[in-house]
């Protein structure tokens, strides 16, 4: 057993961004899409993390550098 709790993080990220006009999801910052950071955070601390795509979830998933360390589930 690693030393983290058995606990998940689950993160929403399926919206539409409609007034951004491009997924939230992939806004950059400090060099990584603001996704790839939860999914840095959370796995600190949480010993899964489960992001839920939805619009654009292909495009969102494709543009992600640490998509392989998280669960990712479409709605």
């Amino acid at each position: 057993m690693s030393g983290q709790p058995n606990i998940a993080a689950v993160v929403l990220a399926g919206g539409a961004s409609s007034r951004m006009g491009r997924p939230k999801a992939l806004l950059e910052w400090e060099g990584e899409t603001l996704l790839d950071r939860h999914i840095a955070l959370y796995s600190k601390v949480c010993r899964k993390v489960v992001c839920v795509l939805g619009y654009e979830a292909e495009r969102v998933a494709q543009g992600l550098k640490r998509g392989d360390e998280a669960l990712l589930v479409v709605n």
